[in-house]
């Protein structure tokens, strides 16, 4: 393995970037009505337009990581903007790791970590 880009369900894609440029610094690289691809230094983000079906008739939140350095500045720019999850503040995890969590407006958890 290489390479992993997170993929992530939203509701509507516009509000989405939105968040994630205004929010988080990302920048777009690509949308249409159903997909997006957004940067942030090397880190890449893709976000998909969640249908509903019968089987499946909610969004299901979902969740990843993504390492940087300097966590604690990510984490003072995040918190300005209120966006740290109420569980997610700045911790040492025991396997070492620091990390901290935010939700977007699709209830997706984004961990960042150093």
């Amino acid at each position: 393995m290489i390479h992993a880009i997170p993929k992530l369900p939203v509701h509507n894609i516009t509000s989405s970037i939105t968040f994630y440029e205004y929010q988080l610094g990302f920048t777009l690289i690509y949308s249409d009505e159903e997909y997006a691809i957004l940067t942030y230094d090397k880190v890449e983000l893709h976000i998909f337009k969640w249908f509903t079906t019968d089987s499946v008739s909610q969004l299901i939140a979902q969740s990843c990581r993504i390492r940087v350095k300097d966590v604690a500045k990510f984490y003072d720019d995040y918190k300005e903007k209120n966006i740290i999850h109420p569980n997610g503040h700045l911790i040492t995890q025991p396997w070492g790791e620091t990390d901290f969590t935010v939700v977007d407006i699709n209830n997706n958890a984004i961990s960042f970590y150093e």
